[in-house]
């Protein structure tokens, strides 16, 4: 017996070396490590603007338990990623540096995943858009499924509540869940790709106040004298609020947006598709009960993280209309997506300053996208003169709104560059003279219009610098200008392919 232990012992080092190397996440190409010395002039700074910003929109890490000299390399890239843009005393300091390190160095430590490394990777999965473009972020999909399969590799896909493991390292398994959950529904939503994730594969509880950081309040108080506490509190339930939405999300995806359910929903009866409808309405309905004050009773916060949960919210009523709208013109949901295209107007119009700095989330840029690509959809399939001149109306007040916030608020540019395209099938309606349409516009109308059309210049002075409407170039990074009506493929983030023939439009 002894000589049998021996002999496994030697051969477990023998060949130790061998399996470490093919597990070792940081071989001899690995990325050079120069995070450090970049931000250390303004690490401190750094490292306060991602608390006082970033936590309370994402609560991911915990703040009582987080120590940067014992952070890894790769958590602290992604939360100076995040954090450098509310950072203006870092403005010197180049972001690429931070996510050139994080795009090398992720997949290399997806070989051996940790919680670390799957912490920082789904922290870079919400990176600022410096390119705008459609996807907004090109492989982000790919990138998605990277972060999916290190999570199974850890096991975050099962309830880890009879683990024997520490408390905090349970709770952090489940926020990291949650925010991956989050992060591959939404992406499938706004990039219009199957979901990674699958009900019958997960058996995680939704997160409770429990598990992020000891809170001292119990019940919701719009008086607390602890605004800090209170704007603690308002985090912690946005995020529980967002999760407890994106299950619901998951659920109209796979209802209405998967090849095998378009297929099933036509061999579906009236009845049974009512029945079905309704079934989410109320669902809806109940989740504004629960958690509609968010919305509106914190004002006196900032910066307030409530944006993001408000416009989601109002993206998945409209995910949800369109579904439904997409057979069938005049269902009754249609007065819903409508009083929800007020309502993201209004959100617009008395958007506060407190809401801009936590309003960052990478899916809200293509969630404003998917507003205005709906009422498009409303104005093309309106038969009456005076719901399509509505519609009109109201599609020339949100693209100004886009354009005014568009100014200091990325958050805005991407929706406001699709508009601007879009709003120039105006001239669809406008050439039709004083004859309306007595059905709804279908493709042939559409793609009939779009094959002859040509992009209007912006001036009429043949003087004009051929360049003019060109993307200006900044540094060695494109940033593109919202003048521009060819920054981007303008791919429907979610839809069908019902009402418009992108590639027409972009031969002509």
């Amino acid at each position: 017996m002894p000589a049998q232990f021996t002999v496994r012992v030697f051969f477990l080092f023998l060949f130790f070396p061998l399996f470490y190397k093919h597990l070792d996440a940081r071989p001899i190409y690995y990325p050079q490590n120069d995070i450090e010395e970049t931000a250390q002039p303004h690490k401190d700074e750094l490292i306060n603007a991602y608390f006082e910003i970033v936590h309370i929109s994402f609560p991911i890490v915990s703040r009582s338990e987080f120590d940067p000299q014992l952070a890894s390399t790769l958590c602290l890239a992604s939360m100076y990623a995040l954090s450098h843009v509310f950072c203006p005393e870092a403005k010197s300091i180049d972001p690429w540096v931070f996510l050139n390190f994080l795009g090398r160095a992720i997949p290399l430590e997806a070989r051996n995943a940790s919680l670390d490394s799957i912490e920082a990777a789904l922290l870079y999965s919400q990176r600022h858009t410096y390119i705008f473009r459609a996807p907004t972020m090109p492989g982000l999909m790919a990138e998605i499924g990277n972060l999916v399969g290190m999570a199974h590799d850890v096991g975050l896909n099962v309830d880890p509540t009879n683990w024997k493991i520490p408390e905090s390292e349970k709770k952090r398994r489940k926020r990291l869940w949650w925010g991956i959950y989050m992060q591959d529904k939404w992406s499938a939503l706004t990039l219009g790709r199957p979901s990674y994730l699958h009900g019958d594969q997960h058996n995680v509880p939704m997160m409770t106040m429990a598990d992020f950081d000891d809170f001292k309040f119990q019940a919701h108080s719009t008086s607390s004298p602890n605004s800090e506490s209170r704007k603690e509190y308002v985090s912690k339930r946005m995020f529980i609020a967002m999760a407890d939405l994106t299950v619901m999300l998951s659920d109209v995806l796979s209802t209405f947006y998967t090849v095998r359910a378009v297929q099933m929903l036509k061999n579906m009866s009236t009845k049974e598709k009512d029945v079905c409808i309704l079934s989410f309405t109320d669902r809806l309905d109940q989740w504004h009960s629960v958690y509609g004050f968010l919305f509106h009773e914190n004002q006196d916060l900032f910066p307030d993280p409530t944006g993001t949960l408000q416009l989601g919210y109002y993206t998945l009523e409209i995910a949800l209309c369109r579904a439904v709208l997409r057979d069938k013109y005049d269902h009754p949901i249609r007065e819903r997506g409508e009083k929800v295209v007020l309502l993201v107007i209004e959100l617009l119009r008395t958007l506060q300053i407190s809401r801009l700095r936590a309003f960052w989330w990478a899916a809200s840029k293509v969630n404003f996208s998917i507003v205005g690509a709906f009422m498009f959809s409303m104005l093309l399939t309106s038969i009456e003169d005076q719901e399509i001149d509505s519609w009109m109306s109201r599609i020339s007040v949100y693209l100004k709104l886009l354009k005014e916030h568009s100014i200091n608020f990325d958050t805005t540019k991407l929706a406001c560059i699709r508009l601007e395209l879009l709003s120039k099938v105006d001239n669809l309606m406008e050439d039709g003279g004083s004859g309306r349409a007595t059905e709804p516009i279908t493709s042939s109308d559409v793609n009939g219009f779009v094959a002859g059309m040509t992009v209007p210049s912006e001036s009429t002075d043949d003087t004009n610098d051929e360049s003019q409407g060109q993307t200006q170039l900044e540094d060695e990074h494109t940033i593109y200008s919202v003048d521009d009506p060819f920054e981007f493929m303008p791919f429907d983030p979610f839809g069908d392919s019902e009402n418009f023939d992108w590639g027409a439009l972009m031969e002509a």
